[in-house]
């Protein structure tokens, strides 16, 4: 009987590499994929506090990426805890200054919030770091989305009021099982009537 020590193949001369920059452990792309999907399923089933642990996992083994912290942002903001979804957004910036995503994100929260003015230098700024990129897709989204809001409030009618039917839609198109950028896309559509509702 062998001793429960003895290896029977030889150690690796060096550690295995790291498809994920700054991992805590040799991870493959599609390893940190499927861990991301995983948390975004339990949150699309409501699962909210599983999805919770998911994604924290997957923050604490990529701590140098910006694409976890989007997520807990992501699932904050659909729980409509705002604030919470702006931390989350922030770290993300922190780790991808140059990533027009984090930037829309950021945006997106200040929007729900009230902060309009905030929100608008967070969208340009979106489009300005990585014009081509989603974030700038969801930045100019949100851009059309404000300036029909502001529209609104010369006229006198309340901005509330469509901050509220916004809300209303992500949460419907959430319960569809819509992932969070297209379920903004589609109803930023809606509302500035390029879409059906």
């Amino acid at each position: 009987m062998r001793p429960p020590f003895v290896l029977e193949e030889p150690m690796p001369e060096k550690a295995p590499e790291s498809e994920i920059n700054g991992s805590l452990v040799p991870m493959q792309k599609v390893q940190a994929v499927l861990m991301l999907e995983a948390g975004h399923l339990w949150m699309d089933m409501g699962k909210f506090d599983v999805a919770r642990e998911v994604l924290l996992g997957c923050s604490t083994l990529m701590p140098k990426s910006e694409v976890p912290q989007l997520a807990l942002g992501t699932l904050e903001f659909v729980q409509g805890k705002h604030d919470k979804a702006l931390q989350s957004y922030r770290q993300a910036q922190r780790l991808a200054p140059k990533s027009g995503l984090p930037h829309a994100h950021v945006g997106e929260a200040l929007l729900f919030m009230g902060k309009i003015g905030e929100a608008m230098k967070e969208l340009k700024l979106a489009q300005k770091v990585e014009p081509e990129g989603d974030g700038a897709r969801l930045a100019a989204g949100l851009g059309e989305l404000v300036g029909g809001l502001l529209v609104n409030l010369e006229k006198g009618e309340p901005v509330s009021g469509e901050l509220n039917k916004l809300n209303n839609a992500l949460k419907k198109l959430h319960a569809a099982g819509k992932k969070p950028l297209d379920m903004l896309i589609e109803d930023v559509n809606v509302l500035t009537g390029r879409g059906e509702s």
